[in-house]
Formats: structure tokens, C-alpha cells, sequence
């Protein structure tokens, strides 16, 4: 059993009024930690940035798969290193993105620069919360970036949802 897996699994036994103090002292923990988390969030985009700079610059050229495979390793290294930090749930959103049958080669220059800008403009904040990470992987969405290429379950919810209304 993991660590997280302990904690979940403690945390359910817990009566609700537990659980948000446990919730009040995590978040507690984090504001305490911010300038750290901040130093991740900052070195981990200094990592990604040129080589998603790279890969925009050289999109549709044969080069770019150099660039990619690059910015995917960088990518899978950061989750790695850091699963549990925030800015990480953005990168594994990009990668999934990208590594999903290649389609880093269907994604435009312009795509590439605004993940490049968003991911930019997230490097320097504070540490982001659950609805910055939210508003981030919406806005790679409404890029174009396809975030949920391994969803097949929405499918099925979709064939039950319209069997249930026939």
C-alpha cells in the first residue's frame, strides 16, 4: 500500500467533521510550503518551456519528433519526480495530450505557443490551487488539445444514458 493509499483509506474512517480538519491542516501545510512549491512550479517549466518552444518551432518539420520525444520524456520526469504537486496534474494533461497515438503531430504552432504562454504565466504564481489547475487544463482544452484521449467510459455512459430515456 502506498502512502497516498493510507492516507485515503484512513481519511474515509474519519466522521465528516475529521475529514475538514484534516482538509484545513493540508491546506495549512501547503501555504507554509509555498515558496518551495513555487521553486518546483518555476524549475519544473524552466525544464519543459524550450524544448515546447522547440517543438512549436519546428512543428510539421521532421525535426519536431526530436523535440517532442524531448518535451514527453521531460514531461513523464516531472510526474515522476513530483506526483503530488500541482502543476504536475497540468504537464500529465499536456503529455496524455501529445503521447496518445503521436498526436503531437496533429497539434498546430499556434496550439504549441499557447500552451507555451499558459504554462509560462502558471510558472511564476503562487502555488496554484485545485481551480487554477481546473482553468489550466480547460484552456489546453479549449486549445485544441484532446486532455482525455484514453476516455472510452463516457461512451457507454452515453449509449446507457440514452437507453434509459428510450
Amino acid at each position: 500500500m502506498t502512502l497516498e493509499q493510507a492516507v485515503l483509506e484512513n481519511l474515509r474512517r474519519l466522521p465528516r467533521e475529521k475529514q475538514q480538519e484534516v482538509l484545513a491542516f493540508v491546506r495549512a501545510l501547503q501555504q507554509s510550503a509555498s515558496p518551495a512549491l513555487r521553486t518546483i512550479q518555476a524549475s519544473l517549466t524552466e525544464q519543459i518551456l524550450p524544448n515546447l518552444q522547440r517543438l512549436k518551432n519546428f512543428c510539421g518539420e521532421p525535426a519536431a519528433a526530436v523535440y517532442a520525444n524531448s518535451l514527453l520524456r521531460e514531461l513523464r520526469t516531472t510526474r515522476q519526480q513530483f506526483p503530488f504537486h500541482p502543476f504536475i496534474e497540468i504537464c500529465s494533461a499536456l503529455h496524455d495530450a501529445l503521447a496518445f497515438q503521436h498526436r503531437w503531430t496533429d497539434y498546430t504552432a499556434a496550439q504549441y505557443q499557447g500552451a507555451y504562454e499558459l504554462l509560462a504565466t502558471l510558472s511564476n504564481q503562487d502555488p496554484l490551487d485545485e481551480t487554477r489547475v481546473e482553468d489550466a487544463i480547460a484552456t489546453l482544452e479549449g486549445l485544441g488539445f484532446k486532455i482525455m484521449p484514453f476516455n472510452t467510459l463516457g461512451l457507454g455512459v452515453l449509449k446507457i444514458e440514452q437507453a434509459m430515456a428510450n
